[in-house]
């Protein structure tokens, strides 16, 4: 059997054959971004796979858009009218467009942390026992810094070597989404509490959000924001990790609307609740009390 070539399909086939292959593509981002969410032992390679699949779709499309318009070239030769020539290559041309971004769409937060990771790494978070201690006479683990890659496999290290810490404090201007879920994870898995004394902002809000208490300072500064900005649309576009990390967060208990606003706001025009609407939205379970030395 005879397989005809790319420019003899026809601009039908080549849009079905188009369509097919996108959709591959677009179960197989999918399954990568699960995968990735789950932050595991092989995240990283995960947000490479991610990496790769985006670049993967570009060249698929773009090769999409070029049979297509040999086939459209080749069509109007043969006596297809211009006007359904032109159609049927800005049929093709759309839906080559649409499949990218997507695709792009459900990958943006992996996509930013494995360009953060390989163009502009994020500094991991440090991790120190604090002096003070719990009035049950547990530890406090202070993790401060941007949350980058490393930064779950490093909480997961030093929780494995101090079992007895019982409060997570926070002090963090944010960092990557997925790190912060893997660190919400840890927080969830090991029952601690968070507390903030000095500021939680961006992501870090949702490893605040897993703890079994949230405790913050009167004086701490808590704002929250939208991760990444998406490629189509403004702010108040909601991408898939804002509804990944707002899923995460109302799962937590906390308000809809308080999680909804916060992921309608850009990074340079971050929300600030007061502490009233802190605490009635459930972000903030309890006032931090005064720590005792040891």
């Amino acid at each position: 059997m005879r397989i005809a070539r790319p420019e003899h399909w026809g601009l039908r086939r080549t849009l079905a054959i188009g369509l097919t292959g996108g959709l591959l593509l677009g179960m197989t981002a999918l399954g990568v971004a699960q995968i990735t969410w789950a932050v595991g032992p092989w995240y990283p390679v995960w947000l490479r796979v991610a990496g790769a699949l985006m670049v993967a779709t570009g060249f698929w499309s773009a090769s999409w858009v070029w049979i297509a318009f040999l086939n459209a070239e080749r069509r109007v030769q043969e006596g297809l009218s211009l006007p359904r020539g032109i159609a049927g290559f800005a049929t093709n041309c759309l839906v080559a467009l649409i499949v990218p971004l997507l695709i792009g769409h459900q990958l943006h937060g992996m996509l930013y942390a494995w360009h953060a990771h390989h163009f502009t790494p994020t500094p991991t978070a440090e991790l120190r026992l604090l002096p003070e201690r719990n009035p049950d006479g547990s530890d406090v683990l202070e993790l401060y810094g941007p949350m980058g890659i490393g930064t779950t496999h490093k909480l997961q290290h030093w929780l494995a070597q101090y079992p007895w810490v019982r409060t997570l404090q926070l002090d963090s201007p944010g960092g990557l989404a997925p790190e912060a879920i893997g660190v919400a994870q840890l927080i969830q898995l090991h029952q601690l509490d968070t507390a903030v004394v000095s500021r939680c902002e961006g992501a870090c809000i949702v490893a605040l959000a897993a703890g079994s208490r949230r405790l913050a300072s009167p004086q701490a500064i808590l704002r929250c924001h939208k991760p990444y900005m998406p490629v189509v649309g403004g702010a108040h576009t909601l991408t898939a990790t804002d509804r990944h990390l707002l899923r995460w967060l109302t799962a937590q208990g906390v308000d809809p609307q308080l999680a909804q606003h916060c992921f309608q706001r850009p990074a340079w025009d971050a929300y600030t609740p007061d502490p009233e609407a802190l605490h009635s939205a459930w972000l903030i379970t309890h006032w931090l009390p005064a720590p005792q030395s040891q």
